[in-house]
């Protein structure tokens, strides 16, 4: 990570060395532009992507044509409002504030810039309850999987991979048959699909997870009923489209908010909250943290404990 900063810093400072205009004038989609060239060495396609996306849909819009010199506190106070009057979460504001202060906190390394104005940015949006980012209680875990298990029985395996084994919505799209090993009882994430880009999972590193009796037996049968349509598209890949390819993360979380309303539930849970219900049911039970956060694949445990308090 250290590498790739100092990679970042020296693909833009070797270009503003070449710019003939006084740096503090150029705008911020041009040198947004520089920051996410250099944004994308030693960097997942998705983080990137992510950042494009915010950069592209909120701050160009905004911030796009203005000078970096001319970007005030003001200018940032005013578009945390303008964004939470449009109905955008606290949250997700405070996701397009941290990119915006990573750029120009970029623009003040370089030198462009003698301050950050979107540093402490924070205290123009409100607080992030807690309680937005919960997974679901048992009993309406229980009334999802009982829905997808008797109205959608194809997407009952990918649930399970989320609430009984902790798996990322791009880590399922992005299993084969190879990665179960039913002599074993075990399961191996290796791999991430984003948005058709396979990389290694978050964290860069393989996990593998044992199989729960309700998971193996479901893979099991989704195993039999799917072994004639994989024969005939030559796919590999657990959840697959027509073509053979591997499905998109949409595929998967349109079933899922299918099941969570057809369960009387509130259409707000995205896929990532079966993850989290995983992990907390683990520790609400006595789950060592150290393990859960093995079976979860995060790299700090100060990560993990943020499940530990629902």
């Amino acid at each position: 990570m250290a590498k790739a900063r100092e990679i970042d810093k020296g693909l833009l400072r070797e270009e503003w060395a070449d710019s003939e205009e006084e740096p503090g004038r150029v705008s911020l989609e041009e040198y947004a532009a520089r920051w996410l060239e250099g944004k994308k060495v030693g960097r997942k396609f998705g983080t990137s992507s992510s950042y494009k996306g915010m950069l592209a849909n909120h701050l160009l819009p905004v911030f796009g044509t203005k000078a970096l010199r001319d970007i005030c506190r003001a200018d940032v106070r005013q578009f945390c409002t303008d964004k939470l009057a449009a109905g955008y979460t606290a949250a997700t504001v405070g996701v397009m504030l941290a990119v915006l202060r990573v750029i120009l906190g970029q623009a003040v390394e370089d030198g462009i810039l003698a301050v950050n104005v979107a540093s402490r940015a924070g205290k123009f949006v409100p607080k992030t309850s807690r309680k937005e980012r919960k997974g679901f209680a048992q009993e309406a875990t229980e009334a999802v999987l009982k829905t997808a298990r008797e109205r959608h029985p194809e997407i009952l395996p990918a649930l399970l991979l989320g609430f009984r084994a902790g798996l990322r919505i791009g880590e399922v799209c992005a299993l084969s048959w190879e990665d179960v090993d039913f002599d074993a009882g075990t399961l191996t994430v290796r791999q991430t699909n984003h948005k058709g880009h396979l990389g290694s999972p978050k964290g860069g590193r393989e996990r593998v997870i044992p199989l729960s009796p309700e998971l193996d037996a479901s893979l099991r049968v989704y195993r039999g009923r799917m072994a004639e349509s994989a024969l005939r598209t030559g796919s590999r890949w657990l959840y697959s489209l027509p073509s053979g390819k591997p499905v998109y993360d949409g595929w998967i979380r349109d079933r899922f908010r299918k099941c969570v309303e057809e369960a009387g539930l509130p259409s707000t849970g995205e896929f990532h909250s079966a993850r989290h219900s995983f992990a907390s049911h683990l520790l609400g039970a006595g789950a060592p943290i150290t393990a859960v956060r093995d079976l979860l694949g995060h790299a700090e445990l100060t990560t993990t404990n943020l499940y530990a308090h629902d």
